[in-house]
């Protein structure tokens, strides 16, 4: 819906209206509204009251450069299209993203692989022969991009069936890392890049958070292919734990601390130990139904 997305932008121009705000004490306003100047009236108190004439403004031409570029597409959580795995974050849901791609696939059942920047030889080959695997059955392999892991779960779905959606800790026009803007053009080629940024947002420590937490639900299941107790990997991995989503890990013969995260996932979260292709395939079952 067009007025909801112009609406939802002009929130987010506000100082202190993220998404659980936005989500939770906005969403009556929200629904009620029928146009912008409707919904600013119903939102103007005396911290807001300056504020209003700037945020319309921007909300505006920021609509208008969406409306105007094909390539992408916004949904907010008014429209049908809107990724029903995203709504197990309550109302910490991205209010609206935006879709470079085959939009469908985040409707489809998906596993997420993630893990460091800077994997061993033995997760650099494993990663993306673990992601070429479960893409063959159908299922999406979803990520973030990042170097390393990330990136090696991306080549190796791509050109599979289930192919592969990024999650992205900025806008399209501001790809991170930028060693990657191919590979992302690729991506939203074949499968899809998603992102809860307007374009022109670059990324920052809470966007890559917030990123985190949108694979996990986009993930009917997760991977952690390799980190360390302090990686922003456990991000992920806390996610999917706290929606209640089985998080396998990669544990091969021999494991030195770049594991760590790894082992402390399986000692206190309930994961699930991934060392050979019967392990994959046992983690992929059921996905699919």
């Amino acid at each position: 819906m067009s007025d909801k997305l112009l609406m939802i932008l002009f929130l987010q121009q506000l100082k202190g209206f993220g998404p659980v705000k936005i989500n939770s004490k906005c969403g009556k306003f929200l629904r009620k509204a029928t146009d912008l100047d409707e919904l600013a009236f119903a939102v103007k108190d005396g911290n807001t009251f300056s504020q209003i004439p700037g945020a319309k403004a921007a909300a505006i031409k920021l609509y208008d450069s969406i409306m105007a570029d094909d390539a992408v597409t916004a949904i907010t959580t008014f429209d049908p299209e809107y990724p029903a795995s995203f709504h197990s974050l309550g109302d910490k849901k991205p209010p609206v993203i935006f879709v470079k791609g085959d939009l469908t696939l985040l409707s489809k059942p998906a596993i997420a692989i993630v893990g460091t920047r800077h994997p061993s030889a033995v997760t650099v080959t494993e990663t993306q022969e673990i992601a070429e695997t479960i893409a063959k059955k159908g299922i999406a392999v979803v990520s973030g991009l990042a170097e390393g892991c990330d990136t090696l779960a991306h080549l190796g779905a791509i050109d599979q069936p289930g192919r592969t959606v990024a999650v992205l800790p900025s806008g399209f026009n501001k790809i991170y890392p930028k060693e990657n803007t191919a590979l992302a053009s690729k991506i939203a080629e074949t499968g899809c890049l998603v992102s809860e940024y307007a374009p022109d947002i670059s990324s920052s420590k809470f966007t890559f958070v917030r990123r985190d937490s949108l694979i996990a639900a986009l993930g009917k299941k997760t991977i952690v292919m390799e980190c360390d107790v302090s990686s922003g990997t456990m991000h992920t991995a806390d996610a999917a734990y706290e929606m209640h989503r089985p998080v396998g890990c990669f544990s091969p013969d021999s494991m030195d601390e770049s594991f760590a995260g790894n082992e402390h996932i399986v000692k206190t979260m309930g994961g699930i130990r991934i060392s050979n292709n019967a392990d994959v395939e046992a983690f992929c079952e059921k996905v699919l139904q």
